[in-house]
């Protein structure tokens, strides 16, 4: 399997950007290196957090080189290293990084859904990087992606982040506003309902 081969590798003392490497050549056809590229990103998530550091973003770009035949291993990629760089406080570079997604061609279900959570994702990582004008695109792009079919809790996420940026440009009575909207929008998706009572907790009679 990709996983045994990639586990091979390692024992072997190759690195991943190796690995890489060869499977990136031309004569490897795209069947064979796609699910290894696939499983090679999966298996770089086990490396020590500097190695992973170092090594990721070598393998990123030459991913780009032949970004057509490889958009789901880079979709990925960036995914895992965005998710790197916010465990380490760094927002800024995980904002950047998830910020070139090459959301067109990212391979996902439910396409649409998934662009508008990665746009508010990367709106508020900037917003934490205190860069707001960048911010404020991301969210007025995640804002235009917004149907009639966008989940509630979505709807709230998108409107907690304007709020958000209303609050750090001082704009401090819209942000009020929409902090009361959100809050009554999430108190109306609220819904209580008793837990059914199962035989053993019924009253015996």
């Amino acid at each position: 399997t990709c996983r045994a081969l990639v586990a091979l590798v390692a024992l072997c003392g190759s690195t991943p950007i190796s690995l890489g490497q060869i499977v990136l050549q031309e004569s490897v056809s795209l069947s064979d290196s796609r699910p290894l590229l696939m499983e090679l990103v999966s298996y770089m998530q086990s490396l020590p957090a500097e190695r992973y550091e170092a090594v990721a973003p070598v393998l990123l770009e030459k991913l780009e080189i032949r970004a057509v035949g490889f958009n789901e291993a880079i979709v990925k990629l960036r995914e895992d290293l965005g998710d790197f760089f916010e465990r380490a406080g760094r927002f800024r570079d995980a904002a950047n990084c998830l910020a070139e997604v090459p959301f067109v061609s990212a391979v996902r279900s439910e396409n649409q859904k998934y662009l508008l959570e990665m746009h508010v994702r990367v709106a508020n990582l900037l917003l934490r990087a205190q860069d707001i004008v960048r911010a404020e695109g991301f969210l007025e792009r995640a804002g235009a992606l917004i149907g009639s079919d966008t989940e509630p809790s979505m709807r709230l996420r998108v409107k907690v982040c304007n709020a958000n940026i209303s609050d750090a440009k001082l704009n401090f009575t819209k942000a009020a506003q929409l902090f009361l909207e959100a809050a009554q929008a999430d108190a109306q998706t609220l819904t209580v309902r008793p837990a059914p009572r199962s035989d053993s907790t019924r009253t015996q009679t």
